[in-house]
Parts: C-alpha cells; sequence; structure tokens
C-alpha cells in the first residue's frame, strides 16, 4: 500500500474489509482540524512576534517585552493543539518497517498488535490528561502566570487548558483507532 500524502487521511488497510462496521466520527474530525488549524495561525503569531522582537532590537535597540515567555507558553499550546489531528491523519512519525510485514503475513495479528499500541497511547494521554487536572484548577483559581511582574506577566491557565484538551482529545483518538484496528481484529479471517 502506498504512503498516504499530507492530504489524504490515513486507513488503515484492515478498515478496507468489506461488510465491517465504521467507527468514524466526522464530527470530531473536523474539531481536531479545527484545532490544528488553530495550532498553525498560533505558529504564525509567534512567529511573527519574534521577526517584530528581531527587527525592534537591531532598529530600535529595544526588544519587545514578553516574547521569550510567549513564545514558551506559544510551543506547548501547538504541540498539543496540532496532536490529535495528526493521530487522526497518521501523521505521527512511526517506524512501520515491522508492523507492514506482519500486516501481509499475518493482518489479524498486526490489527491486534495495532490496537494494543493504541489502547497504550490512550491510557498515556489520559495519564497525561489526569495529571493536569491539578495543575489546571491551581492556575484558573490562583492566577498563575509567567514572566516577571511589574515588567510583563502571561496567566498559564490557558495553555494548560489547552494541554486538557489536546490531551482529552488524543486520548478519544487512540480510543477511536483502537475500536478500529480490534474491529478488523474481529473480522480478519487467518490465524492471530
Amino acid at each position: 500500500m502506498a504512503s498516504p500524502t499530507m492530504t489524504e487521511p490515513l486507513t488503515p488497510p484492515a478498515a478496507a474489509t468489506p461488510g465491517r462496521r465504521r467507527w468514524h466520527a466526522p464530527v470530531f474530525g473536523r474539531l481536531l482540524d479545527a484545532l490544528s488549524g488553530l495550532g498553525s495561525l498560533l505558529i504564525a503569531a509567534m512567529m511573527l512576534l519574534v521577526c517584530a522582537d528581531v527587527a525592534a532590537r537591531n532598529l530600535l535597540s529595544r526588544p519587545i517585552t514578553g516574547v521569550t515567555e510567549l513564545v514558551a507558553l506559544g510551543v506547548v499550546a501547538v504541540v498539543f493543539l496540532q496532536l490529535p489531528a495528526a493521530l487522526r491523519h497518521g501523521r505521527l512519525s512511526r517506524a512501520e518497517i515491522f508492523i507492514d510485514g506482519l500486516r501481509r503475513r499475518r493482518p489479524r495479528a498486526a490489527a491486534l498488535l495495532q490496537a494494543l499500541l493504541h489502547a497504550c497511547g490512550f491510557f498515556f494521554c489520559a495519564i497525561v490528561f489526569a495529571a493536569t487536572l491539578s495543575p489546571f484548577a491551581k492556575s484558573w483559581t490562583s492566577g498563575d502566570f509567567i514572566g516577571v511582574e511589574g515588567v510583563f506577566t502571561a496567566p498559564t491557565w490557558p495553555v494548560v487548558g489547552i494541554v486538557l484538551v489536546g490531551s482529552a482529545c488524543t486520548a478519544l483518538q487512540f480510543a477511536l483507532l483502537a475500536l478500529l484496528e480490534w474491529d478488523g481484529a474481529a473480522t480478519t479471517g487467518g490465524d492471530a
């Protein structure tokens, strides 16, 4: 199977099995794509901010206050905004040498292994989500910020909230992929 292009979504080979239930969620997919688009806009905004800071340093001998802090927060936000869509469209880095060979020789075993790996992804994203709940509540209620008081401060709760949303969406996408592979293993003939 040829690898997908940047615009076509990855469809696991098991999904092509005739008569198979579909575990797609088009509204959820649109949400993930919207979050990814928001992440792209944030990248553009950070790029413009850094360019403006460099220009201000060179032309005015005065940097823009808070650029370092905003970019530090922005990088984390971009990762968690774009992670779920990257997973959904098969754009996460992975080594496929082993799994492609296994899919050709033992498709059911490959589907079960993929289901297990996606379940592990769900588990780890759920851990990130659970571990972020308390810091989000703290940053929301106590007014946590990054920066130096009197010079520049930015609240941390929006980024911690993005980590919550991004980890929850990624966990749900891993769960959908695990169900897809599990269903593929159940409908694929042959031995495991």
